[in-house]
């Protein structure tokens, strides 16, 4: 296989980005800018799911059991309903010990209740917030279990909080994405469109339109990838300041997890595809701009040139100049 055109045309692309310095730093900085915005909001819209996922996490089902029941025996059965994920035996000594650990400066509670009044618990964690009623009416329809407490009116907001979330973060991700795609590929139409005199030039020295359209192609990847490495630096340091500053804030449990990994890939790849495709959409545009052949015929103008004002027709010739007469 002969690399030697994939050569020539990095070459090209290479010299082409050194001979205007400015216009491909620019043009590097607004694909960094916009890749910035849509990777700091995926970032976002992956916290908001990691809270969604938070939020569907704390819903829980208390049964409480009744006086004289076995707390072990009524866990193992819970264990068997379907949609039951973990069964944790609270006992009523650790119920007391909880509420007197809430009111401690205050009188002390075994004062205010000598016999300790709470009962044994179950704490029921189901696999998934469709399995809450369901789970629900199993435990009622056990003997042993007195009262049932599931909190689906809690539950139903949180659910529709995290459905909420989930949609605010993919529509503020793909409109950043949008607004992404439309600012590169508008940087590398006017990148492309300032080099009209040098498109020219390499068509009067034979270079085929296929042979300009690869040379930009490859310039639109090369500074789509400069400016998405850049745009996932600052993305890294960005993540890293959040992430310390939340768990500074934040307790232990409720630390969304910042994973920026995902959106760095997403970065990378799409500055890399939307830099080759802006360029080539440009390069396209362009070339039909410049187009000053037709086939086998003369160059064409670029504009049609003024019409030419007609002379007026010329008029009778003047008569003759009478001839001197000679007197002897």
């Amino acid at each position: 296989m002969n690399w030697w055109p994939l050569y020539y045309r990095l070459r090209d692309a290479r010299y082409g980005t050194a001979r205007h310095p400015w216009a491909s730093l620019a043009a590097v900085l607004i694909v960094a800018l916009a890749l910035f915005l849509f990777g700091g909001f995926l970032v976002v819209s992956q916290t908001l799911s990691s809270l969604a996922a938070l939020l569907e996490q704390q819903v829980n089902i208390r049964a409480f059991v009744a006086a004289g029941a076995d707390a072990d025996a009524l866990a193992r059965q819970a264990r068997q309903i379907q949609g039951v994920r973990a069964v944790t035996v609270i006992s009523r000594e650790e119920t007391f010990r909880r509420l007197a650990g809430v009111f401690a400066g205050r009188a002390r509670l075994e004062a205010a209740f000598p016999d300790n009044p709470f009962p044994d618990s179950l704490k029921i964690t189901v696999a998934g917030p469709a399995a809450v009623e369901p789970v629900v009416r199993a435990l009622a329809a056990m003997p042993g279990i007195d009262e049932v407490v599931s909190g689906q009116e809690y539950a139903a907001g949180l659910l529709a909080g995290a459905a909420a979330l989930r949609a605010a973060g993919t529509a503020v991700s793909l409109g950043f994405l949008g607004a992404a795609v439309l600012m590169v590929t508008v940087t590398m139409h006017l990148l492309i469109l300032s080099r009209g005199a040098e498109i020219r030039i390499q068509r009067l020295m034979g270079v085929s339109d296929a042979g300009i359209r690869a040379q930009f192609l490859l310039e639109g990847g090369l500074l789509g990838a400069f400016g998405a490495l850049l745009a996932g630096a600052a993305l890294l340091l960005l993540v890293d300041r959040a992430a310390l500053t939340l768990a500074r804030l934040l307790p232990l449990g409720a630390v969304p997890d910042l994973a920026p990994l995902p959106a760095l890939a997403a970065v990378l790849g799409t500055g890399t595809l939307v830099g080759l495709g802006a360029s080539l959409l440009a390069a396209h545009l362009a070339l039909g701009r410049e187009r000053p052949w037709r086939a086998g015929g003369p160059p064409r103008p670029a504009s049609r040139p003024p019409p030419r004002r007609r002379r007026p027709p010329p008029g009778p010739p003047p008569p003759p100049a009478p001839a001197a007469s000679c007197t002897s």
